[in-house]
């Protein structure tokens, strides 16, 4: 367990890489078996119902290893990690093998950012999107003519009072940029 047979060997050459060597005996012979090891590699993905990952098995020593990363429909991959330490940012991972590895395959949830306006035809906004967790988002409100800008909200809260408001995202954002109209003041007066 744990090895394969590589080949018979004598004086230092292969003479035979079948398991069983056939051969008819003329002289007294030195044969060495040559095994190598085989090594084990796991992969498994965080968070568990992220996404899934190939590449787990059995590989013998010294061979090429590409372990490959898909992330969910909400999920972005972010990096494969071993024992805590990040060793690849590539989706397809490839190594060559000398030990067992248990690979970790580390998502970050996508989160929705939704932007609107109030009153709808008082400007517009930018920003909507899918965002990965954790990133930067700027998210801008833009008057039309009539209207000013007055704040971003969120559940009737005002989160800003800038028009460009930006944020590290960690959940889903509703954000409504709320204008007002311009209010104009009429002066009589008395010319001479």
């Amino acid at each position: 367990p744990g090895y394969h047979f590589v080949e018979w060997a004598e004086n230092g050459s292969t003479v035979s890489t079948s398991d069983n060597y056939n051969f008819t005996i003329y002289n007294d012979r030195t044969l060495v078996a040559t095994f190598a090891t085989n090594w084990i590699v796991t992969t498994t993905q965080s968070p568990i119902n992220a996404g899934s990952t190939t590449g787990s098995g059995t590989y013998t020593n010294g061979s090429s290893v590409t372990v490959t990363a898909t992330a969910g429909s909400d999920y972005s991959f972010v990096a494969w990690t071993e024992n805590g330490s990040s060793v690849s940012t590539s989706t397809n991972y490839n190594f060559t093998i000398y030990n067992d590895r248990a690979l970790v395959a580390n998502f970050a949830a996508n989160w929705i950012v939704t932007t609107t306006q109030s009153p709808i035809n008082a400007g517009f906004t930018t920003g909507s999107g899918n965002y990965t967790n954790g990133s930067s988002v700027t998210v801008t409100a833009t008057s039309a003519p009539g209207y000013h800008f007055v704040e971003w909200a969120e559940n009737g809260s005002t989160v800003s009072t800038s028009p460009n408001y930006n944020f590290a995202i960690y959940d889903d954002r509703i954000l409504v940029a709320n204008f007002a109209t311009n209010s104009f003041v009429a002066v009589k007066g008395t010319y001479n």
